[in-house]
């Protein structure tokens, strides 16, 4: 509320996002564009005195989440495509996003490729001071290379938050869960990839080869299943260091069905600037005890103003089962 003629700025991560000159009495503001999807609003307000008046607004959101009344809707047509050679169908997607309100938004979507059907919807909601949360169903049928017909549904939960007392952005904990007979595109993409005389083909390189074993001739060994995605568990975070640094940290599992093993992947980084001049440090070690095993490490001190990126020390050991 303005006791007078006043001014009102609005900033976000330090920076000043929305100004606005308001008239005496109680005033709302519904056309602010966030810069980043997690840091709450500093609202100010400047009377005509010059006293001012500061108080927070608790915002986070996800990326679902759209203004009361707006719609948000995508098309779009290609071809898959992820760096591999094989099978790679043409597809249609689709998404469709309404803000219900100023704490709901529904939303979903379709997907349409060659032996492949998906559809999705779900709602999501900015809880204020608790933070952002969404809840989806995808429901997907899809034609393995034998005939067969698979389908299956997958829930998935996403949740972020922002802690403004010790500069803490949660930006994402993510959970799915999949059915046995549920195929994301990508799954039901590979699936066919390795299909061969009825049997599914997998790679892998021997443990004891030297640092060549990139440019030898991967071997093989054969399941008469393919393993597709189960649950899924992610999270990410962030935590500002005074005014210059940062740290960050994710974390991955992944499940799959018809085995026990798991892929499990951390990354943990710190950048800062010092005399105009930012560096970062990173670390990631990826590690699986799934049927295609992959142990992969990687630690590098890389500063942001080379354009060389990181050098890749990966080494990749599948083992069959």
């Amino acid at each position: 509320m303005a006791n007078s003629n006043a001014r009102v700025e609005v900033r976000q991560n330090n920076y000043l996002i929305y100004s606005e000159n308001v008239p005496a009495g109680p005033f709302e503001l519904n056309d602010i564009s966030a810069v980043n999807r997690s840091g709450d609003f500093y609202v100010t307000v400047i009377e005509a005195d010059g006293s001012q008046t500061t108080f927070t607004v608790a915002y986070t959101t996800l990326p679902q989440l759209v203004r009361a009344g707006q719609w948000n809707y995508q098309l779009s047509a290609g071809k898959y495509h992820d760096g591999a050679d094989g099978y790679a169908p043409a597809l249609m997607q689709s998404s469709l996003s309404y803000g219900l309100n100023n704490t709901f938004t529904l939303y979903g979507g379709a997907l349409a490729a060659e032996n492949y059907r998906a559809g999705a919807f779900g709602v999501g909601s900015n809880l204020g001071e608790i933070g952002a949360l969404s809840a989806d169903y995808t429901l997907a049928g899809t034609t393995l290379a034998s005939g067969q017909r698979k389908q299956g549904g997958s829930v998935r939960f996403l949740y972020a938050k922002s802690f403004l007392s010790s500069k803490t952005d949660f930006q994402i904990a993510g959970y799915r869960y999949s059915t046995a007979g549920y195929y994301s595109l990508s799954d039901a993409v590979n699936e066919r990839r390795r299909w061969h005389n009825g049997l599914y083909e997998n790679d892998y390189w021997p443990s004891d080869e030297d640092e060549s074993w990139q440019a030898s001739a991967p071997q093989h060994y054969y399941t008469s299943w393919f393993y597709n995605k189960k649950h899924r568990f992610d999270i990410s975070a962030r935590q500002t260091l005074g005014k210059n640094s940062a740290f960050f940290l994710n974390f991955s599992q992944q499940n799959y069905w018809n085995s026990s093993g798991s892929d499990i992947s951390l990354q943990a980084g710190f950048n800062s600037t010092i005399h105009n001049v930012n560096y970062g440090l990173y670390y990631q070690n990826t590690r699986s005890t799934s049927p295609m095993t992959t142990i992969a490490s990687h630690c590098a001190f890389h500063p942001f103003y080379s354009a060389r990126k990181p050098p890749d020390q990966y080494r990749i050991y599948p083992r069959p089962q």
